[in-house]
C-alpha cells in the first residue's frame, strides 16, 4: 500500500500544475528532494524494504546538495532529517561506515556561513565576534565528535 502511495505521488508530480497553492510555492511547493525524503522515510518503515529507502534518501541528499529545482524551494529541517534517516537505514542494514557519513550533521556546515561573516572586515578584530566564533567552531566539533563516538564499532 506505501509502494503504491509513493508511485501515485510520483505520477501526480507529472501532472500540469492546475492547484493554485502550488504556485504559490514555499509550504505549498513540494521539491524532488522532499519527496525523495519522504518516500524514502516511509520505505524505513517496511520491513525489508530498507535498501529502497537507501536509494530514495541518497538521491534526496544528492537532490539537496544540487539545490532546488527552478521554482522549487528546500528545507533546511527536511535535509537534516533525510541524512539521520539514511544513517539509520544504513545500519539496519550493517552498514555501519556508510553510516559515519551521512551523519555529518548539517547544523555545523551551515554555522560556516555564520563563521564566514564573523570573519568579515566588519567584526575585525573584536573580542566579542572571535568569541562567538569560538563557540561555534567548539559545538561543531563536539557535535561531530559526540555523534560519531556513539556508534558503536
Amino acid at each position: 500500500m506505501a509502494r503504491r502511495a509513493i508511485g501515485q505521488a510520483w505520477r501526480a508530480r507529472e501532472l500540469p500544475d492546475q492547484d493554485e497553492l502550488l504556485q504559490l510555492g514555499g509550504e505549498f511547493g513540494f521539491s524532488r528532494a522532499s519527496q525523495h525524503y519522504l518516500a524514502g522515510s516511509i520505505l524505513l518503515e517496511i520491513t525489508g524494504a530498507e535498501r529502497d529507502a537507501i536509494t530514495e534518501l541518497e538521491h534526496a541528499m544528492e537532490l539537496y546538495a544540487a539545490g532546488p529545482e527552478r521554482g522549487e524551494d528546500h528545507s533546511f529541517e527536511l535535509r537534516m532529517l533525510a541524512a539521520i534517516n539514511l544513517a539509520v537505514a544504513r545500519l539496519r542494514v550493517g552498514e555501519l561506515d556508510a553510516a559515519r557519513p551521512a551523519l555529518v550533521p548539517v547544523l555545523p556546515q551551515r554555522l560556516d556561513t555564520v563563521r564566514a561573516e564573523l570573519a568579515s572586515s566588519r567584526y575585525h578584530g573584536s573580542a566579542q565576534a572571535s568569541d562567538l566564533a569560538e563557540q561555534i567552531e567548539g559545538f561543531s566539533r563536539d557535535t561531530i565528535v559526540g555523534t560519531l563516538s556513539a556508534l558503536p564499532g
